[in-house]
C-alpha cells in the first residue's frame, strides 16, 4: 500500500494514543496496587489485570505500528536510494544473514539475530549492501531474564574491484569487548593519537602499511569521532565490512517524535555520508 505522509501521521497518532492508553493502565495498577491488594485476592486480581492489559496494549500499538507503516518505507525509501544510487533499491523486510554477520569478524554471535531494510545497490563501481542488524543477549539470573541488546545499527558490505593488501581489523578496543585475532598481529602505526583511538590487527604487517598512511588514517579517525566511537571496519580480500552501532533502528519511524518531510533529509544525508565513506574506502583498495 503507498502511503503519503498525512496517511503514515494519522496511523501515527493512532498507535500513540494506544500507547498513552497502555502506560496509563499500567501506571494505574502499580498505584493501586498496595489499597487494592489490601482488600483481597479480588482487589490484587483486578491491579494484576490493569498491568497485564496495558502492557499487552503496549506492546501491540509498538508491534503493528512498524507493520503499518511499512508501505510508506518501501515507497519512499527505495524511490529515495534510486534517485541517490542510480539501480539501487531498497527492501524492508532484507537483510544480512546471521552467518555472514559472523564472517565480518566484527559481530558477534548472539542469543537473538535480526536483520531488516536492506540497500543494494552500486556506485562507482562499488557493489555495496547495507543493512539493519540487531543482536540480543538473553540472560538468566535466579529467577529473572533479561534481554540485552548488544548492537543496534547498521552494518555495510563494500565489494571493490581490487583486493586490499592485506586482510585487516580496525576497531574501537571497546567496540564489543575485545575478539581474538590469534592469526592476526597487533599493529602499531607511528601516530600516537591514532594508536589511542584505535587498535588494528592484521593478517601481514606490510600490507597494513600500505593502507595506513596519514591521511588514510586522519579519515578513519574522523569517522570514529563522528559516530561517536561506535565504527568497526573488517577488510577481507575486495570486501569491506563496515559496523556501526548506532543504538537505533535506522529507517524506522519512531512514535512520539517528530515525523514530516525532513526525516527524508537526514535519512539522504546518511547516504551521502556513506558514498563519502565508500569513495575513502577504495583509495585503500588501490593501494
Amino acid at each position: 500500500m503507498n502511503q503519503s505522509f498525512d496517511d503514515v501521521r494519522r496511523i501515527k497518532h493512532k498507535y500513540e494514543f494506544l500507547c498513552v492508553i497502555g502506560v496509563m493502565m499500567m501506571v494505574t495498577g502499580f498505584l493501586l496496587f498496595i489499597p487494592m491488594g489490601l482488600r483481597g485476592i479480588e482487589g490484587q486480581f483486578f491491579v494484576m489485570g490493569l498491568v497485564v492489559i496495558g502492557s499487552v496494549t503496549l506492546g501491540f500499538a509498538k508491534k503493528h505500528f512498524k507493520k503499518a507503516t511499512k508501505g510508506f518505507k518501501e515507497k519512499q525509501l527505495r524511490s529515495m536510494v534510486n534517485d541517490m544510487l542510480p539501480g539501487g533499491t531498497f527492501y524492508a523486510d532484507g537483510g544480512f544473514t546471521e552467518d555472514e554477520t559472523l564472517r565480518t569478524r566484527i559481530m558477534k554471535r548472539s542469543d537473538r539475530f535480526f536483520s531488516e531494510d536492506m540497500i543494494d545497490a552500486t556506485h562507482q563501481g562499488i557493489r555495496l549492501r547495507s543493512a539493519d542488524v540487531k543482536l540480543q543477549e538473553v540472560r538468566h539470573s535466579g529467577k529473572s531474564t533479561t534481554v540485552v541488546t548488544t548492537f543496534l545499527g547498521r552494518l555495510h558490505a563494500l565489494d571493490f574491484e581490487g583486493d586490499f593488501p592485506t586482510d585487516m581489523i580496525i576497531c574501537q578496543p571497546s567496540f564489543f569487548g575485545r575478539f581474538r585475532y590469534n592469526d592476526y598481529s597487533k599493529i602499531d602505526t607511528e601516530s600516537m593519537d591514532f594508536n589511542d583511538d584505535l587498535d588494528v590487527y592484521a593478517a601481514d604487517g606490510l600490507g597494513a602499511f600500505k593502507v595506513l598512511k596519514p591521511d588514510f588514517m586522519e579519515k578513519l579517525a574522523a569517522f570514529d569521532a563522528h559516530y561517536g566511537d561506535k565504527i568497526a571496519f573488517s577488510f577481507q580480500k575486495n570486501r569491506c565490512y563496515v559496523a556501526i552501532n548506532t543504538k537505533e533502528d535506522t529507517f524506522d519511524i519512531r512514535l512520539f517524535r517528530p515525523f514530516d518531510e525532513g526525516c527524508l533529509e537526514e535519512y539522504k544525508n546518511q547516504l551521502s555520508e556513506l558514498k563519502t565513506m565508500m569513495a575513502i574506502l577504495a583509495t585503500a583498495a588501490r593501494s
